[in-house]
């Protein structure tokens, strides 16, 4: 079967092999995940907190992954593997009110995190 997706979700949940294409030329192939790990594995999430305590900015640096935690005002950026998102807003949320934005590669600023 042959699926034509602009959807990498949708490729993820579909395919056990995913050709990419750019003005018909092939770009790459490989598993959902292989791609995934090669094109996107940068996470950044980014939290609005006016006062965050410094605890908290420190528990989230030091999880396994993380390799940016940067503060601009009320802003918080993390940056990082993939595999973080879960985690920082896990530690993130459960000491805190908080309004993280959920990373999307193709929508800068990306779309509300709906588990917090």
């Amino acid at each position: 079967m042959l699926l034509v997706t602009h959807e990498m979700d949708e490729a993820e949940a579909l395919c056990d092999r995913v050709v990419v294409m750019r003005a018909g030329h092939v770009i790459d192939a490989g598993a959902p995940a292989d791609l995934v790990e090669r094109h996107a594995s940068t996470a950044v999430i980014r939290f609005s907190m006016p006062d965050p305590p410094a605890q908290l900015l420190d528990q989230v640096r030091r999880l396994d992954g993380v390799r940016e935690v940067a503060r601009s005002g009320a802003r918080i950026t993390v940056r990082g593997h993939r595999r973080i998102v879960a985690h920082v807003c896990a530690a993130w949320c459960a000491g805190s009110r908080c309004r993280p934005t959920w990373p999307s590669p193709n929508r800068p600023g990306g779309t509300p995190c709906s588990g917090c």
